[in-house]
């Protein structure tokens, strides 16, 4: 799954995200929905703040996965 864009490939405007699809069922929900600033996060920085917060913060045990 590709993860959201930031910015308009044309303009490099703001974008808004209208609608939302479960994959399961393929039930559609229609709106403006906001990214959350998580989604802004590099793969490698999202990663990183998973371990961090599964591991409440020690660093020692983030070493160990």
């Amino acid at each position: 799954m590709r993860k959201l864009l930031e910015k308009c490939p044309a303009c490099s405007g703001e974008l808004l995200v209208t609608q939302q699809t479960c994959v399961r069922c393929g039930t559609m929900v229609v709106g403006e929905f906001t990214p959350n600033i998580f989604s802004q996060l590099s793969p490698e920085n999202l990663r990183f703040l998973e371990l961090f917060v599964k591991n409440k913060g020690n660093v020692k045990e983030m070493e160990r996965e």
